[in-house]
């Protein structure tokens, strides 16, 4: 008898916070690129990009930028964000 072939991958329970972000990227990666998300296509991916492929670490930053501007944080907060980004970490500074 052949071996049997083990699953690929494994399943978890989300809640319904983590299965809306989920649905929000399904939806966001059909508006990019006019199909459904296959299971070779990134979960995150970039969004200026013209085929999908996941985020770099410029577009990640840039995302969160975006997000944290759009979310109306104060200047403070976005300035520690970028200090962090550029390598100064403002955590622990006395």
């Amino acid at each position: 008898m052949a071996p049997r072939k083990k699953p690929r991958g494994r399943t978890v329970q989300l809640d319904p916070t983590q299965r809306e972000l989920l649905e929000r990227q399904r939806e966001a990666f059909r508006a990019k690129f006019g199909r459904d998300p296959g299971s070779e296509d990134p979960v995150f991916f970039d969004p200026k990009a013209d085929d999908p492929r996941p985020l770099n670490d410029e577009s990640l930053v840039a995302t969160v930028v975006d997000a944290i501007r759009a979310a109306g944080m104060c200047s403070e907060q976005e300035q520690s964000h970028q200090a962090t980004e550029a390598g100064h970490s403002t955590r622990g500074a006395r």
